[in-house]
């Protein structure tokens, strides 16, 4: 069989999911490796055991998110003009926002000041050749290159986002001494204004460089062992698929390939079910991503950060924190308990997962208090209940708590924990969390829904039909996409209408250039303009979307316009009238728009749903256990209803309906809970 697969390796599960010209069909989790290949090598053994031939391989991995929070990154050095040496010392990254889940993070430089060298060469503020280039020096610093034994160079000179040609010359200099350097050029990875973010940014690249184009070649040699010579296509943080050529250039827009993938599918099952405006709530093994839809996709930022490192380029605005269900519940110094951001991973897992574990975790909480059953993944995952209530209590015993009492602390941190973290989400972008509508995915995601719809005040709550695949099945919603950006011209010309049309032509030629460079899939392209604007002598920057063709003046005062309604929703207050706008940044999206695979529908629910067995499970609605139904996912039809208090199990994932709630089956498989009554 001829077959479309979607491979998401995250840090506790490596789902696989395979699409054919009917829909969906085969299905697997796989514990994660600590080494991504062998994740992946595991997944295509899987395939071929079901004689599954895959034709495509679309793909999202963790691997440069890993390197980066662990700061296990490749040696390089960097080039600098003279008397900017410090400049990743005095911008240190700042400490993640303590959300209760970890504690801030100390701040790190990107690279020690040993591995810094200073150039001799000065652009101005537009970018015009104050000093030149000393080739004089070359020599010299192909020389401390080799003394300190670097392979790769960063170069980032001041202002070169306005002139690249300085970065241009000293990296032909250099190669020209050396041709065994690997050079990097700041003014070709975030050509913007602001030193600090570019300079990081190329830093970055430049040492997950090594680490992505080792890995997708090992990728490329498994596809090629088995017959699949077609490029595989790899998900950015930007929602947006990309060849591994390209991705391996720009390593850093692989973050959030994982959870950028889920919210591009969450956004697809929401829009299909009637619900285009979601937050959407991501519960894995190790951690929780949280991502607003809005009008049907997933919101967009260009200034996301992780560990603190800036994150220029555009990408699915996501908080990740660290709390999944492999997440170990801890005592912090000052007594406190804690739940994550560590995590028992897949190896050993949590405690009843019988593979080593000896700290609780949520799962071990979870299954104590019968909200999970005997086994998961269709009993392919048989758990102790025995070890995880050991664990739990010996946990306890600092406060003299019994095994259900410690579990049902953990389910509660763990729960505010998330609440904290989506709160915090719909306010930053100026909404109220109980006017939206939750949708839970991963494989955990559906278990603490109900109990989160309920601390935030929402009345729905939609659980997609694969909540643990949604990943992979997001792979297969997304486009190729392409980002290119520019600084703006001077102020004084920065609302020329003419001006910015030849820009974004420009690049727009950038952009299809590149795509064309991939040999990608020859399909209908559009470009999309925006701009971002900001209050001149303010550091805000915000991105305002364009109409494509050319531009007039009234367009771009009704883009001013819409910048000041903008920053008055996000922030609180505008300018409007009192301070002048002034444009950094101009963008364009490329799009290369794919075949999306159609949403399967089931059949109507004929009779009344029955149970498949019963079970005492712990609720905080009413603070102890009941015993309700539970249901097989699979049995149940399109307009099937069911009445809390129940269990919805599934291979991939379970459902909990509290007392006070409603659940319906809609005609795409989507379970839709609706509480009456909102505490």
């Amino acid at each position: 069989m001829t077959t479309t697969v979607g491979i998401d390796i995250g840090g506790t599960f490596t789902d696989v999911l395979v699409y054919n010209g009917s829909g969906s069909g085969f299905h697997k989790k796989i514990p994660s490796s600590s080494d991504p290949a062998e994740s992946l090598q595991a997944a295509f053994s899987v395939l071929r055991t079901q004689h599954l031939r895959p034709s495509a391989l679309f793909y999202s991995t963790t691997l440069a998110t890993n390197a980066l929070l662990q700061h296990r990154l490749p040696r390089i050095g960097l080039l600098i003009t003279a008397g900017f040496r410090h400049i990743l010392e005095l911008n240190q990254p700042q400490q993640e926002p303590d959300d209760g889940s970890s504690p801030p993070l100390p701040s790190r430089p990107v690279l020690p000041l040993e591995d810094i060298h200073e150039v001799t060469e000065r652009l101005d503020a537009q970018g015009n050749i104050h000093i030149p280039i000393v080739a004089e020096e070359v020599p010299a610093i192909a020389a401390w290159c080799q003394t300190r034994n670097l392979k790769t160079l960063a170069i980032s000179l001041l202002h070169s986002a306005r002139n690249p040609e300085p970065e241009k010359r000293l990296r032909a200099l250099l190669l020209a001494e050396d041709p065994s350097l690997h050079v990097l050029l700041s003014s070709d990875v975030l050509p913007a204004a602001r030193e600090y973010e570019r300079t990081a940014a190329t830093c970055l690249n430049a040492a997950l460089q090594s680490l992505m184009g080792t890995h997708l070649n090992r990728v490329r040699r498994s596809m090629q062992e088995r017959g699949l010579r077609r490029p595989p296509l790899i998900m950015q943080s930007s929602g947006g698929l990309h060849s591994g050529a390209r991705v391996s250039q720009r390593p850093l827009t692989t973050i959030f390939s994982g959870p950028s993938a889920a919210a591009v599918a969450m956004a697809r099952v929401g829009a299909a079910s009637g619900f285009s405006d979601l937050v959407t709530f991501d519960m894995g093994g190790t951690s929780t991503d949280i991502a607003l839809v809005q009008a049907g996709q997933p919101v967009l930022t260009t200034h996301g950060h992780v560990r603190g490192y800036p994150l220029r380029t555009p990408m699915v605005d996501i908080t990740s924190i660290g709390a999944g269900g492999g997440s170990i519940a801890q005592v912090d110094p000052d007594t406190r308990w804690r739940v994550g951001p560590l995590s028992a991973g897949a190896d050993p897992g949590p405690v009843c997962y019988g593979k080593g574990g000896t700290q609780a975790t949520v799962t071990d909480a979870n299954l104590l208090l019968h909200r999970l059953p005997a086994s998961l993944l269709d009993g392919a995952l048989p758990l102790s209940k025995e070890a995880a209530a050991k664990a739990l209590f010996a946990f306890g015993q600092s406060r003299r708590k019994s095994a259900a009492e410690t579990a049902q602390d953990i389910v509660q941190l763990v729960n505010h924990t998330m609440c904290g973290a989506i709160r915090r989400v719909c306010t930053q972008r100026g909404l109220d969390p109980r006017e939206t509508t939750l949708m839970a995915g991963g494989g955990a995601g559906p278990l603490h829904a109900a109990d989160l719809a309920a601390l935030l005040g929402i009345s729905t709550v939609v659980v997609p039909a694969q909540p643990g695949f949604a990943a992979p099945f997001g792979l297969f919603c997304a486009d190729i996409r392409e980002d290119c950006a520019a600084p703006a011209p001077p102020a004084t010309a920065a609302l020329d209408p003419q001006q910015l049309t030849h820009l974004f032509t420009q690049l727009e030629h950038q952009a299809q250039a590149a795509l064309n460079q991939q040999h990608l899939p020859d399909t209908p392209r559009q470009f999309r303009r925006s701009v971002d604007f900001h209050y001149v002598d303010m550091s805000t920057q915000l991105t305002i979307d364009l109409p494509q063709g050319g531009l007039t003046s009234e367009l771009l005062h009704q883009a001013v316009s819409q910048f000041h309604h903008k920053h008055e929703q996000l922030c609180g207050f505008s300018f409007q009238g009192r301070k002048d706008v002034g444009l950094s940044t101009l963008r364009i999206t490329a799009i290369a728009t794919q075949p999306k695979p159609a949403l399967s529908t089931i059949a109507e629910q004929t009779g009344p749903v029955q149970p498949i067995a019963t079970r005492s499970v712990f609720f905080f609605e009413t603070r102890g256990f009941l015993t309700c139904p539970v249901y097989a996912r699979t049995h149940l039809g399109a307009g099937a209803t069911l009445t809390g208090p129940a269990v919805v199990e599934q291979y991939d994932a379970t459902t909990l309906i509290p007392p006070d709630c409603q659940a319906r089956v809609d005609r795409f498989g989507a379970l839709i809970l609706r509480r009456p009554t909102v505490r």
